[in-house]
């Protein structure tokens, strides 16, 4: 079977090849240390959290410089089954 004929039944079906998208891993330390964070800050005032300047980490962490492709279709874009850790 050929290059050509394995594309057209891919095609035909919808399947396309993309690169995995990265699901960071939330550890159990992770979990307890934001719980931590949020029940020490509960009663914080709105100034209070004014003073912070937010970042976004999540998105230097998963910028790799490897990518690994699946076979999926569009709508499966967010299905965790085609992530990569």
């Amino acid at each position: 079977m050929s290059l050509t004929t394995v594309s057209r039944l891919l095609a035909k079906f919808s399947l396309s090849f993309y690169v995995a998208k990265i699901k960071p891993k939330l550890t159990e330390k992770h979990k307890l240390e934001s719980l931590n964070f949020a029940r020490m800050n509960l009663k914080q005032p709105i100034e209070y959290w004014r003073t912070f300047q937010y970042t976004d980490e999540y998105r230097s962490k998963c910028y790799a410089n490897r990518a690994s492709r699946v076979l999926r279709t569009p709508k499966d874009e967010w299905n965790p089954k085609y992530f990569r850790a």
